[in-house]
């Protein structure tokens, strides 16, 4: 993981894209570890967390608008999302997982 660290990779965070311009970008809504965003707030706000859904959409915003040509976002939604998400972002295309990862995915040669 020291490469990624290091910044020894063509990937890189959303943090780290402000001011620059990449040709195809793939935005991965998701929180991971992070406390200090909930993306779900950004079709689905709620009123106690309006400096968290700022924040959020602030970062989304500057990941996505990095994109020369090519942009996709991704979202895993649980079924209580989706319409929510749907009536925010009308035009996103659904694109159903044909079965669950049973076994943890093993990342052996990732130093």
């Amino acid at each position: 993981m020291s490469f990624y660290l290091e910044e020894e990779t063509e990937y890189i965070t959303m943090h780290k894209t402000k001011g620059t311009s990449i040709q195809s970008v793939i935005v991965v809504m998701d929180e991971f570890f992070w406390t200090d965003y909930d993306f779900g707030l950004i079709y689905n706000p709620v009123a106690e967390k309006v400096g968290k859904q700022a924040k959020s959409e602030k970062l989304i915003y500057v990941a996505c608008s990095r994109a020369k040509k090519d942009l996709v976002c991704i979202r895993v939604l649980t079924a209580d999302e989706e319409e929510l998400f749907r009536n925010r972002f009308p035009q996103a295309e659904k694109v159903e997982v044909a079965e669950e990862i049973s076994e943890p995915i093993s990342l052996q040669g990732i130093q």
